[in-house]
């Protein structure tokens, strides 16, 4: 019998699969009021909002969102590097904005 090997998952990945657990958790309890005892509050900066206790401590490891920040960044400064003034300003004019 081969054994399969298990490739890690990406840290990225993590983060993605945390905020789509994070989103169907907010989803049904939207729909569905959570007991009284699973209940949590938590000062945001629109104010004090109600959640579900699980929303509070839900979160992928600092590490996977700062991993993920870098490659923002990197991408984006690489981007910035290759686009020229002209061409963004060729790209602003064919958009047509709707006023």
């Amino acid at each position: 019998m081969a054994t399969q090997v298990v490739k890690p998952i990406k840290p990225s990945t993590r983060a993605s699969y945390v905020a789509a657990y994070r989103k169907a958790i907010a989803a049904y309890y939207e729909e569905h009021s959570p007991a009284k005892p699973l209940l949590a509050t938590k000062e945001t900066t629109q104010g004090t909002i109600i959640q579900h206790c699980a929303l509070n401590y839900l979160f992928a490891a600092l590490e996977d969102y700062a991993q993920g920040r870098e490659q923002t960044k990197t991408k984006s400064a690489a981007h910035n590097e290759t686009t020229s003034p002209a061409s963004t300003l060729l790209w602003r004019s064919s958009v047509s904005v709707d006023a």
